[in-house]
């Protein structure tokens, strides 16, 4: 995955950073939340911006417990490396979206 910081990535870091077509990425997008390895998480229709992204994509936590208990996709090296990254005006633009957030109080049980 693109790794925002927030570790919510858009189509478009995800297209950047994979080198894949979109249709080919929601493909594996799908796969991959069937089996409970990544979430979509979107704003409410009321709150979306207009020419910028509604829909991110996350691992889910149950995935990055397995993830950090065998050190696989240890997010700070590879924060690290996305870093160096040279991206295009468009893809640095992608990066400061706003981002939903990923657990609304409503979820929290607040």
């Amino acid at each position: 995955m693109a790794l925002h910081p927030e570790g919510l990535p858009s189509m478009k870091e995800l297209e950047f950073t994979t080198g894949l077509h979109r249709a080919t990425i929601r493909q594996h997008v799908e796969t991959l939340a069937d089996a409970e390895i990544v979430e979509v998480v979107e704003f409410p229709p009321g709150e979306r911006t207009k020419g910028q992204p509604s829909k991110f994509y996350g691992i889910t936590e149950t995935a990055r417990d397995v993830f950090d208990r065998n050190n696989v996709f240890v997010r700070e090296h590879w924060q690290e490396v996305y870093a160096r990254v040279d991206k295009q005006d468009e893809i640095e633009r992608a990066q400061a979206a706003r981002r939903p957030d990923r657990y609304p109080a409503s979820s929290r049980g607040e």
